[in-house]
């Protein structure tokens, strides 16, 4: 939350073909009348791990823009990406919990959510994402490089991958 990773994914998705952008944000507003419970993040994460599966089977590369705020939340792309023999690279672009907090109570709320994300929330989900994220992913720190550096060394990695 707060990040950059929405920033980063648009500037990537005009640098890359064949690869499906996706994420719970990305398909939960698309959803009319989505409601933020546990169950309907559920469906939307299987939404997301079901229409990664077929892209990445009809040979579409994919980026899934997501704040995965327990390490929990990746496995099921890690055994995807083994089950079907592909590569994954994962990134986990973050700042300073003061700056992502700053970021966060200055955004707009987008115009399909019934209601903003309260502070606790906010302070919950960060909680569970600096106690509980990804170990093996690239971390790269958005209060330190801009959104363009960010797509370069994403770029460059790829290059190389």
């Amino acid at each position: 939350m707060g990040g950059g990773k929405s920033t980063v994914a648009d500037l990537l998705k005009s640098k890359l073909n064949n690869v499906l952008f996706t994420g719970l944000d990305r398909l939960k507003w698309s959803i009319s009348g989505f409601d933020r419970s546990s169950e309907g993040n559920k469906l939307v994460a299987h939404l997301v791990e079901s229409l990664t599966r077929t892209a990445l089977v009809d040979g579409i590369s994919v980026c899934v823009e997501q704040g995965f705020v327990k390490a929990e939340y990746m496995f099921p792309f890690i055994e995807l990406a083994k089950e079907l023999g592909v590569k994954i690279l994962v990134y986990q672009i973050e700042a300073p919990r003061n700056v992502l907090v700053e970021r966060l109570t200055t955004r707009k709320t987008p115009s399909e959510a019934k209601t903003p994300v309260s502070m606790d929330k906010v302070e919950r989900n960060l909680d569970n994402y600096f106690n509980n994220k990804y170990s093996e992913a690239k971390v790269i720190d958005s209060e330190k490089h801009s959104p363009d550096k960010i797509v370069q060394i994403i770029l460059n990695d790829l290059a190389s991958s």
